[in-house]
């Protein structure tokens, strides 16, 4: 494995091949070890060490990354030149950051603001489902009296699933300023 002064060493030498203003290098450095046994012996036994570099440059919005296991000069050369080609070729990541702003949940999915559109959408998914319970339920009533029951279960759920969503915002954005706080700190 890498030692920490291999690898800030390793990474000022990528840094230092890049012609872009901005370069990041992430390091991985892991080693794994086997053993096999057959008849109660050891018959194969190895160790495989495996570095990962990865080159990431960005100019003007454009972003490029390259990954590479070769730590040699010609490889880490590039892995620095390929990934600049990249960058030059790919579109502006300012678009498509604007677009993802958007304050996203720990799964990824971006989060939206509580809206009734939202809800009422919702709604209109789980109006027949609670229409087939109630006659489910209900087989006594006449089928005005389940859909009478069912507009009013949705009449309680509807303003529910609202507040409940509104909940979920507010934790959600009181948990991002908690993060932003202890990040400043």
């Amino acid at each position: 494995m890498l030692t920490r002064d291999e690898a800030q060493k390793l990474a000022k030498k990528v840094i230092g091949m890049a012609t872009f203003p901005e370069c990041q290098v992430a390091i991985n450095s892991s080693e794994q070890a086997y053993t096999r046994f057959a008849n109660n012996g050891i018959t194969t036994a190895s160790l495989n060490l495996r570095h990962t570099v990865a080159v990431s440059v960005a100019r003007e919005g454009k972003v490029g990354v390259m990954t590479v296991n070769d730590l040699d000069d010609a490889s880490l050369r590039g892995a620095v030149k390929k990934a600049e080609e990249l960058a030059v070729a790919s579109t502006s990541r300012k678009a498509e950051r604007t677009a993802k702003q958007r304050p996203t949940t720990r799964s990824g999915r971006v989060l939206e603001p509580p809206s009734w559109r939202k809800v009422l959408k919702r709604g209109l998914l789980f109006f027949p489902l609670m229409l087939i319970t109630v006659i489910l339920l209900g087989r006594d009533l006449s089928l005005a009296q389940q859909v009478f029951q069912t507009v009013v279960l949705m009449a309680f759920f509807l303003p529910f699933s609202y507040f409940m969503d509104s909940m979920m915002w507010r934790s959600h954005q009181r948990r991002t300023a908690r993060a932003g706080d202890s990040k400043k700190s």
